[in-house]
């Protein structure tokens, strides 16, 4: 997996990379079967607690085990937040390597066996998504 582009020429690409970026940590199922590493950027005008919802219930809508956010990395006030996270997360992947569950460029490609490597990691790197004020599930309210 090649490493995303340090510049680019292009204005629609640049205006992504400005956004505010997020990393998540998903699990699936009690206790955890399977954890999703993946990014989102947060769009003009909302939160990051918007852009995670949106992504949670997409993912929890085409999943039959219950979905919950276990960590986020947000990435704000750098020259490209977006690009940021993009990177951390290809770099999680070839990390992660061993655990994946599908075959690496396919769709699922972001799933991972629930490794306690994998556990560790997002307890010490991540933020816990009720400290963002965040739900862990789609459709619920932080209380």
């Amino acid at each position: 997996m090649k490493p995303p582009k340090l510049t680019t020429d292009s204005a629609h690409t640049a205006e992504w990379w400005q956004r505010d970026g997020i990393l998540y940590f998903l699990s699936a199922g009690t206790p955890a079967l399977a954890i999703k590493i993946g990014m989102a950027s947060v769009r003009s005008g909302t939160s990051v607690a918007a852009a995670i919802g949106d992504r949670l219930r997409k993912i929890q809508t085409s999943n039959h085990e219950l979905i919950q956010v276990i960590g986020l990395v947000i990435f704000t006030g750098c020259h490209y937040p977006t690009r940021e996270a993009e990177a951390l997360e290809r770099e999680l992947h070839i990390r992660f390597r061993e655990h994946r569950r599908f075959t690496e460029h396919t769709v699922g490609a972001e799933w991972f066996n629930a490794s306690p490597e994998i556990l560790t990691y997002v307890d010490a790197y991540s933020q816990k998504p009720e400290a963002l004020g965040i739900s862990r599930y789609a459709g619920h309210r932080v209380t």
